[in-house]
């Protein structure tokens, strides 16, 4: 097989070298989302269109990217940043000069809807991240060959579901509890609570972005989902995933006794 040499747009020093903006922009100009956009479009119908479909997804995209842990923190960082609400298409002028300053940022209420609309498109947001790991391979020089895996918590702060008192979207319905325990050299451990979900994620070492990744509750097995997802891509158009990697590295909590 022939080398591809590694293209600009992932030259570390020069993406390094950009404005956390510019880098957003990037990343707006190189993901495969029409799709999805069109059919929340069409969804919308004659709906409010105060916060178009576009805007809005681009407001998730930036909330993530930047690390934003709630809603009401990346709004905060909204309020305070013009140039941010420019780039993800939010219009300074319509609402700036009728002394509404207070919709220049999406209510809460409105990301909240957004979010639950975009729950019933795993499968268009599956296909869009597929196409993106997709264009790594192609591109990236030994991309996929050493891979690691890990498990991380998702910690949630909302309410536990409890069926006798929750029937609303105010509680948890599926967040579980999970206790991590910690062998200290001394011969002592350390355990750790933690309540909500846990992303386990299969990503190349190299350039440290993933390959594949799931979302469960709190409590599942790091082993047991590893070997789902193996088996996932054994079963699947993403076999040539496997057929790729070389090596594949895990902490202890991988271990077995096979």
């Amino acid at each position: 097989m022939n080398n591809i040499s590694q293209i600009s747009i992932f030259d570390h020093s020069e993406i390094e070298n950009l404005g956390d903006l510019e880098r957003l922009k990037i990343f707006f100009e190189n993901i495969e989302d029409n799709e999805l956009c069109e059919i929340l479009e069409i969804e919308r119908k004659n709906g409010r269109n105060d916060y178009p479909v576009r805007t809005m997804l681009n407001l998730i995209y930036a909330m993530k990217i930047f690390g934003h842990r709630s809603v009401e923190s990346f709004r905060r960082e909204l309020s305070r940043n013009s140039q941010l609400r420019i780039v993800c298409g939010l219009s300074e002028g319509k609402y700036k000069y009728m002394g509404d300053r207070k919709h220049l940022v999406p209510p809460a209420r409105v990301f909240t809807g957004f979010l639950d609309k975009l729950k019933k498109h795993k499968k268009e947001i599956n296909e869009i991240l597929e196409e993106l790991v997709k264009f790594m391979y192609e591109n990236l020089e030994g991309f996929g060959e050493d891979c690691a895996v890990d498990g991380k918590y998702l910690d949630t702060y909302a309410n536990p579901f409890r069926e006798n008192m929750c029937k609303d979207n105010r509680a948890e319905h599926e967040a579980t509890n999970s206790c991590k325990t910690y062998h200290m050299k001394d011969g002592t451990s350390k355990k750790e609570w933690h309540y909500g979900f846990r992303a386990h994620i299969i990503c190349d070492v190299k350039y440290g972005l993933p390959i594949k990744s799931r979302v469960t509750p709190a409590n599942k097995s790091e082993q047991t989902e590893l070997d789902n997802m193996l088996e996932e891509m054994e079963k699947s158009e993403e076999k040539y995933k496997l057929e790729k990697m070389k090596n594949l590295m895990g902490d202890a909590g991988y271990e077995t006794k096979n």
